[in-house]
This record gives C-alpha cells, structure tokens and sequence, in this order.
C-alpha cells in the first residue's frame, strides 16, 4: 500500500509540474478589406526577404524582413520588420492557428497595426494577402466590401481599390 501512495504522489507531483498550463485559444472574425484597412497602421505591398524564429518567453515568434515595394498606408521604411506568432526553433514548431506564415520570396500586401513597438498582421492570415503570378498577370485573392466570400482580384484594381479605400477613411 505505501507503494502505491507513493506512486500516486509522484503521479500527482508530475502533473502539477508539467500538466499545469494555461490554454489559449484563437477566435477568427472573417473580416473585408475595409474592415482590415481600418484596424491597421502601415499596409504595404512587399516581398519577404528572410526569416528568423526565436523563443520570448516560452513562445516561439517569427520575425520576418520585408523589402516594401509600395507603401499604402501609414508610413513605412524601405524595410519592415514584421513579428508573427509561431515558427521552429531546432525540433520545436509551435502555430498559430489560423496565422499568416512568412517564407523567404512570399510577395503579399500585408495589413499591419503596432502593438508593444512592433508590427504585426492584422486578422491573422487574412492580414497577409499573397499575390499570385499567372499566365494573365499578378493576381490576389481578397474579400470586398460588402461581400462574404473571397474573389480573385488583378493586384493592380486590388492596389487601386486599397488606395482609395485608405483616402476616404
């Protein structure tokens, strides 16, 4: 029976170490164009130039530099800095659900606010807006305003579309 409790003890004793965390969730709010326009700081057309995951405080961020080709709201260096939730560090990969990724070459717009000195994407992965290349030009998927679902835009009606946007706000 002492056996037993002491099992039971160091059972318990583990749990409390290792089992004890706080758990997070991730709400996502689909959000339009306009709506994103106007919880953000800087939106920027740019193209990643590298990235760099590191631990803060027991999570892991992705600081991701862009070479911005336009700015179209707020200002915006020749460079950005972007920092995201999530990325690997060695054998350890943590995610943001539901979060905008970064990879060396991605050209976006990107809609971005300041939080705590830094620039971070506005409604997760809908913040990050990945121009494709096709046979008729450089396309971007986006929500409008005033429709539910996403339709696939020319980046330049899409670029002239945000510009306005952002005047009349």
């Amino acid at each position: 029976m002492r056996g037993f409790a002491s099992r039971v003890l160091c059972v318990l004793a583990l749990l409390e170490v290792f089992g004890n965390r706080p758990t997070h969730a991730t709400i996502y709010a689909k959000l339009d164009v306009a709506q994103l326009a106007a919880r953000s700081d800087v939106i920027l057309l740019g193209q990643v130039e590298s990235t760099r995951a590191r631990w803060v405080r027991r999570q892991i961020v992705t600081e991701a530099l862009v070479l911005v080709e336009e700015s179209i709201k707020g200002a915006a260096a020749a460079r950005v800095r972007i920092i995201q939730m999530g990325g690997k560090v060695g054998d350890i990969r943590m995610r943001q659900l539901g979060g905008a990724e970064f990879r060396v070459g991605d050209r976006a717009i990107v809609f971005l606010a300041r939080a705590d000195g830094d620039l971070r994407v506005v409604g997760l992965a809908q913040g990050k807006v990945s121009v494709e290349r096709t046979p008729s030009g450089d396309t971007v998927r986006m929500i409008p305003v005033g429709k539910a679902t996403s339709e696939s835009l020319p980046l330049a009606t899409a670029l002239a579309h945000l510009r306005a946007l952002v005047r009349t706000r």
